[in-house]
């Protein structure tokens, strides 16, 4: 009896297997998002804080970045009510952050 390749084997998982599967993926999705606002309100601390124009010019952009790229990506992931409360409170602190900064949104 001729056996299956491992890429076959895989792709006939059970559905538990794939349920599990997409849960882990959007559990992993909701952290980027939480990660990726951090780290925008970060780099907007240091642009606030920052003297040298190139630097909070620079993370001033790093932190739109981190702003647009939740914006974009959060429909995609289905968050509990407590992460979709934290998250809107996350982002208006950051386009808070992103206004006092100059960017227009």
């Amino acid at each position: 009896m001729a056996t299956l390749k491992p890429s076959v084997q895989n792709s006939i998982a059970p559905v538990a297997n794939r349920v599990d599967l997409a849960e882990h993926v959007n559990r992993t999705g909701a952290e980027f998002l939480k990660l990726d606002l951090e780290l925008g309100l970060t780099f907007s601390g240091i642009a606030l804080q920052a003297q040298d124009s190139e630097r909070r010019a620079r993370t001033r952009q790093l932190s739109r970045k981190a702003y647009d790229t939740v914006l974009r990506l959060m429909h995609r992931v289905k968050l509990t009510d407590e992460d979709a409360q934290s998250l809107a409170r996350t982002l208006i602190r950051l386009k808070c952050d992103l206004v006092m900064l100059g960017e227009i949104i």
